[in-house]
């Protein structure tokens, strides 16, 4: 791109018309003093040279011609001229040469003695002419040398770089269209995502839409209070809270359903750092990836929150706990009530543990052996893992679908309510 710069151009252009317009001069002056004052004394040898005159000054008008039009099939002619007119040069200078030296072989047996006056006007030889003509042809061969030399190589390196630029040309039209059919394929390529995304959105909606419907259609279903059904999951709204219907979400891949989330508590999650609220969803093994804004993480735990949601992995250490006091209890201490829990890790940053009970409340919870009885069994701790990592959905089919278990939650609501009072 260097080399075919305007600059490089414009520099090559002007030298080399430059040597054709000196050219011409110098050929049109050889042939002027060659025909005019045959100097040569050879009318073959004349004839010879104004030819080569005659075509050096040809050549170098068409050489002109071809560096205005930037024509390369002229740079070419030109180009080939010169070659020509460099074998031409070079086949004078060696006739002249050699005539030259036949004449000067003369002149040194004039001076010498051994031809006289009479016979070198016989030849037509004067000395004084012959060299001063020897001298100005030398003269001239030399510079038409340089100038056909010089001339030769600016027309075929002129002549690659206009083959360069054209070739440049192409390839900035090629890019340049490549690009465009680029920003064009871009743009459909948007606009296919865009369509592609309205009717994921549309889907997700849809979706959504019908899961309500059924939740909906299944808690209407439920069986009365005496049953279990509904009443029974209502009853575990303090451990495990359960779902109320409520109207589709917004058709968001990253978002909850706002209008299921309590205000007050969004804004209980936004006033914690985010670091906290990152920590809490950990503890309540609750993944966040993708999400960036504050808003976005504090509806996201306040609806682990209402939810309940929690690591199972709880009930395995409750359950761990239970074992190693029974192990290390004593005659003396297995009638006393249940030592202390250590809370600390498990406790969110609202001050509840997950499920929405106090610390408070589960520690009097503990001390309670019928309670403790009720929070060992197997039954009842499937419910819990359930939730805590399902949600309340889960925990309302397994309600819907045992007997038992509405059996179990009907007893655990009784005796919360005994420890609340």
């Amino acid at each position: 791109m260097i080399l075919t710069s305007p600059d490089t151009m414009r520099a090559f252009r002007s030298w080399l018309l430059l040597l054709c317009i000196t050219q011409v001069a110098v050929a049109l002056g050889m042939y002027y003093i060659v025909s005019a004052t045959h100097v040569l004394h050879d009318p073959l040898s004349e004839l010879f040279t104004e030819a080569v005159a005659a075509l050096c000054a040809i050549a170098a008008c068409i050489g002109i011609v071809g560096v205005c039009a930037s024509s390369r099939p002229m740079l070419l002619f030109f180009y080939i001229n010169q070659l020509w007119g460099l074998a031409n040069v070079s086949t004078f200078a060696v006739i002249s040469l050699s005539s030259a030296d036949q004449s000067s072989a003369a002149c040194r047996l004039f001076r010498e003695g051994e031809l006289t006056r009479a016979q070198l006007a016989d030849r037509g030889l004067d000395c004084d002419a012959v060299q001063h003509t020897t001298r100005h042809v030398s003269y001239a061969v030399g510079v038409l040398l340089l100038l056909l030399l010089a001339s030769c190589f600016l027309a075929k390196a002129y002549s690659e770089k206009l083959q360069d630029k054209e070739n440049d040309e192409q390839d900035r039209a090629l890019v340049n269209f490549v690009w465009q059919r680029r920003r064009e394929t871009w743009a459909k390529l948007e606009k296919f995502e865009d369509l592609v995304l309205r009717q994921f959105e549309d889907l997700q909606s849809a979706l959504r839409s019908r899961d309500a419907d059924t939740a909906t259609a299944a808690a209407a279903a439920c069986p009365s209070p005496t049953a279990g059904g509904t009443a029974a999951a209502r009853s575990v709204a303090m451990i495990i809270p359960l779902p109320s219907p409520r109207a589709p979400p917004r058709s968001r891949i990253f978002a909850s359903d706002d209008a299921a989330i309590d205000v007050e508590s969004v804004k209980e999650c936004m006033g914690m750092k985010v670091s906290e609220i990152k920590a809490e969803l950990d503890l309540r093994k609750v993944k966040w990836d993708g999400l960036f804004e504050k808003e976005e993480l504090a509806k996201v735990l306040a609806k682990a929150r209402r939810e309940g949601r929690a690591d199972p992995l709880l009930i395995d250490q409750f359950n761990t706990m239970s074992v190693e006091q029974a192990w290390e209890a004593t005659p003396q201490t297995t009638s006393e009530p249940a030592a202390d829990v250590d809370l600390d890790e498990a406790t969110a940053a609202d001050g509840t543990l997950p499920g929405g009970m106090s610390p408070d409340m589960l520690q009097a919870a503990t001390q309670d052996p019928e309670i403790m009885a009720l929070l060992r069994n197997p039954k009842l701790q499937d419910l819990m893992r359930k939730m805590m990592a399902a949600g309340p959905q889960a925990a309302s089919e397994m309600l819907s679908s045992d007997a038992e278990a509405r059996m179990l939650l009907s007893r655990f609501q009784a005796l919360q309510v005994k420890i609340a009072q």
